[in-house]
Order: C-alpha cells, then sequence, then structure tokens
C-alpha cells in the first residue's frame, strides 16, 4: 500500500508529555527502579533472621518485622 498523502500531511504520533524516546526513557527508569525494590525487598527478607540471630533477637519480634516489611 503506497501513501499518496505529502509528507508534510502525514499525521505522526507524539503526545503532550514528549516524544515516544522520552517515554520510553521514562518507562525504563521506572522500571528499573521497581527491579530495585524488589530486589531490596527480598535481600532484607533473606538477611532479617541472620541480623536477628546476630544482635541475639527472639524469632518472634523479627516476624513481627517480617510483617511490617
Amino acid at each position: 500500500m503506497v501513501d499518496s498523502k505529502p509528507k508534510s500531511l502525514r499525521a505522526t504520533v507524539t503526545t503532550k508529555a514528549g516524544s515516544s524516546s522520552e517515554l520510553s526513557v521514562v518507562l525504563v527508569l521506572i522500571t528499573l527502579a521497581q527491579l530495585m525494590v524488589v530486589v531490596d525487598f527480598t535481600i532484607v527478607q533473606v538477611a532479617l533472621p541472620s541480623i536477628g540471630k546476630e544482635f541475639g533477637v527472639s524469632v518472634r519480634y523479627t516476624e513481627y518485622w517480617h510483617r511490617i516489611l
């Protein structure tokens, strides 16, 4: 299919926020930030029992922090 309209009349897709490449960068940054949150949460959940043992805190107290986090 050949577009018979001149280039100046062809519609382009733009948004009020900016170009699609700018939106892609924003999406990548948000995705990386969310990944960092998940990885940090996982590390804390795995390390919390060891931290509790190191400081002599009871298992019941560390379970409380598991529920909060």
